[in-house]
Formats: C-alpha cells, structure tokens, sequence
C-alpha cells in the first residue's frame, strides 16, 4: 500500500472550479448551434483532381496532427507529475472526475461516428473530397463529354429542312460536374471513415488533455502535509516559547516558498494549455480547409474557415481565463497573507511579479486568440 506520508492534501471543493471551463465549452456549443448553423453547399462544377493541391493539403493536415499529439503527450506527462504529490484520497477524486470525462468523450465520439448526417463547416464538401481521385475525375468529365455529343442535333438534316446547319457543339465548361460524378456511385467510404475517425480521436484527445491541464492546475492549490511542531518537556517555559515562535516563523517561511512554487507550476499548466490549444486550432484549421481543393473558386470558403478558426480562438482564451485566474487569485491571497506575517509587507508571488512575467501571461492566454487570427492574417498577406 502506498504511504500518504509527504504527499499533499487538497480539498474537494476546489475541484469546483474545473465547472467554469466546462460551462464555457457548453456555451461555446450552444452558441454555434444557435448563431452559427454551418453553411454545407455543394457547387454545380468542382475542380478537375489535383494531385499536388489534394497531397499538401493532406499534409499539412498530418502535420498539425503531429504538433497537436506532441502537445497532448506532454500535457498528460505534465499531469502525472503533478499527480505524485498528491496523497490517495485527491487521486481518488482525480480518478472520478478523469472517468466522467473519458466516458463523456467516448459518447460524443460515438455519436460523431454513428452520426451520418453530423454537420460541421464543410461536411458535404469533405463527402465529396474523400471520394474524389483522378480516376473518378476523367471519367466523370468523359461522361458529361459524351452526354452532351449524345444530346445534340446530327446526321442529315430532316426532311423540309435542307439547307439548316447544325448547331455547334456547346464547349465543355471547366471543372466536374457534380451531378455526374454522384452518379458514379459512393467510393471513398474508407477514406472518409477513416477522416471521422480522425476527428473523433482528435476531439477525445483534446478532452482529456486539457482536462488534465485544468486539474493539474487546481493541484497548485493542494497544502502541504502537516508538521507538528516537535517539544521537549526538559525545555524551560521561557525557552519553549522561543523556540516555538521560531518554529512557527520557520514552518510560515516554507508555506510561503510552497505557494511560490505551486504560483510558477500554475503558470507552467497556463503555457502548456496554451500550446494545446494553440496546436489544436491549427489542426482544426488545415482540416476544415483540406476538403477546398476540389473547389474551382475557394476564397469565400477559406474566409468563412478562417472566421471560424478565429472564433474558436476567442472561445480557447475565454476557457484558459476561466481556471487561471480563479487558481491565480487564490494563491495570490495565500501568499499576501503569509507575507504580511513574515516579511511585513505583502505581495504578489514572484511568479506573478515584473513585466515579464506579466507579459508572458497576458501571451499565454490570449495565444489561442492570436493562432486563431493568424490564418487570416496569413491569407491576408498572401
């Protein structure tokens, strides 16, 4: 059995806070459901296949992947480390919250599974991206080649209408019909299974990763384990009460240095929260833009990818504020009050102090805000 000797303690109610984000993430949902119905239309004529556009969007969706896993690995690692200290009543609580989400994830992955008609920002189009290759891209346009040679006035003329000339040929219009390539049938089931199944890993991922981070954060809170002060009876009145004072000076001296350290391991969670979600944007957005390269024309559809990506930026900073600062006030109360004691003076944990600092918190939560704008400035510029 594993001994509970040197391992902190934290109350249950702390765990209170992990709400906030959670009800950020539920309006977040609400919100686009009620405001943001995303639009899936399919265009008459989508691009002939290119295989150098469709590769690199591909890629880059496998790149952002890598980035995003590399994240989550560190911000799960980052959570056991936390999780050592903490004596088997906090884990247990721990454990409970940990298989309430996993269960929570694993339904909603499910349910995106099973979901056929789930809608997302360019669901229809990704349907038809995942099924599209450059077989199915000549046949589709020989098809329509044909129909329309099949359809039109040849031959000789009529009786009673010698001397008429037979229409031109209509020229092809550019592109694939979309209408036609339908009719081929549906391939490319694998190739879509296997980009829901991607999603929902990525969406259980993220759950549970940064829940970890926001209760790896609410340990910063978890006290230290109680140290009796020591007394000997041989002692003089006089002298244990000195001693006892300096003790006492001694044991407030420590809490203060443990809140010290437990403000700078708050931040740690801030800026590995950050570079989650930051990872994560940039996944969803070369995801949602991949299925662009059958469009013939895709500015408006980037456009609105981008207004989204941007919102969801918005939406990742309003969850990081939403467990930093409750957990960042806290300790900052604790260590004003131990420093009034022992010091004379309060203050801010060191962890909090000097422009630096302060900067670099202020870019920790809004990291996701500036990744989500990014994209656009970057088409922007392009």
């Amino acid at each position: 059995m594993t001994d509970d000797r040197g391992r902190a303690e934290i109350p249950a109610r702390y765990f209170a806070i992990a709400l906030l984000p959670a009800a950020m993430f539920l309006i977040n949902l609400f919100v686009l459901w009620l405001y943001a119905d995303p639009p899936n239309p399919l265009p008459a004529r989508i691009a002939e296949f290119a295989a150098y556009k469709e590769a690199s969007a591909r890629i880059g969706v496998l790149a952002t992947l890598m980035l995003f896993a590399g994240a989550a690995v560190a911000a799960l690692l980052f959570f056991f480390v936390c999780l050592r200290t903490i004596n088997r009543q906090g884990r247990r609580i721990i454990g409970g919250c940990f298989l309430g989400l996993a269960v929570t994830a694993a339904l909603s992955g499910i349910l995106i599974k099973n979901r056929t008609t789930v809608a997302y920002a360019g669901s229809s189009l990704t349907r038809v991206a995942a099924a599209y290759d450059k077989e199915r891209s000549d046949s589709a346009r020989a098809a329509e080649k044909k129909g329309m040679e099949a359809g039109l006035p040849g031959g000789p003329s009529p009786a009673g209408a010698e001397g008429k000339v037979a229409p031109k040929p209509k020229k092809l219009a550019d592109g694939v019909a979309v209408d036609i390539l339908a009719k081929q049938g549906k391939p490319g089931q694998t190739r879509l299974a296997r980009m829901t199944a991607l999603q929902m890993v990525q969406f259980i991922v993220t759950t549970l990763a940064f829940a970890a981070l926001i209760m790896a954060a609410i340990l910063c809170l978890a006290e230290p384990p109680a140290r009796p002060l020591a007394e000997s009876s041989s002692d003089s009145a006089g002298e244990s009460s000195q001693r006892t004072e300096s003790e006492r000076l001694a044991a407030q001296a420590a809490m203060l240095r443990h809140w010290e350290r437990q403000s700078s391991w708050l931040n740690h969670c801030l800026y590995l929260s950050a570079l989650l979600l930051g990872t994560c944007l940039l996944f969803i957005n070369a995801f949602l833009r991949w299925p662009g390269f059958v469009l013939t024309e895709h500015g408006d559809y980037d456009a609105y990818i981008a207004t989204l990506v941007s919102y969801y930026g918005f939406t990742f900073t309003v969850m990081l504020a939403s467990f930093y600062i409750p957990v960042a006030a806290i300790l900052t109360d604790r260590v004003k009050r131990l420093s009034a004691s022992t010091q004379g003076e309060t203050k801010l944990p060191n962890a909090f102090q000097g422009p630096l600092q302060i900067l670099k918190i202020v870019l920790g939560l809004f990291s996701t805000s500036l990744a989500g704008v990014l994209p656009a400035i970057i088409d922007k510029l392009a």
